[in-house]
């Protein structure tokens, strides 16, 4: 089992990660779209890591016109919260969808 990465950020696809610079330290992982590989790709970091940290990122907020593009965004969860609120995160609710939802009518449906 490898023990290098403190923190591990998980994006689903290449392009959401295109614009992040990991520091050193920062491992980052595809896992593709859906909550299936999602599911799939936590078990397999964590079975190969011990991670101080893993922050699954990615894009959010598509289906509240509230949020403007760059909101950092958070499930309410646990005592991370604390530190996520003091970072200016919302915290949001979350839609898992097995694929992109892209028209407006998608989103429509899912409100």
């Amino acid at each position: 089992m490898e023990q290098n990465s403190d923190h591990i950020v998980i994006f689903a696809t290449r392009f959401e990660a295109r614009n992040f610079k990991p520091p050193p330290g920062v491992k980052v992982i595809f896992s593709g779209v859906g909550k299936k590989r999602a599911e799939k790709c936590i078990k397999k970091v964590l079975g190969k890591y011990r991670p101080h940290c893993v922050i699954n990122s990615g894009f959010a907020g598509g289906l509240n016109p509230g949020f403007q593009t760059g909101t950092i965004v958070y499930r309410v969860s646990d005592e991370s919260d604390d530190f996520l609120r003091q970072s200016g995160a919302i915290a949001a609710k979350f839609y898992c969808s097995e694929k992109v939802i892209t028209s407006i009518e998608e989103k429509r449906e899912l409100l």
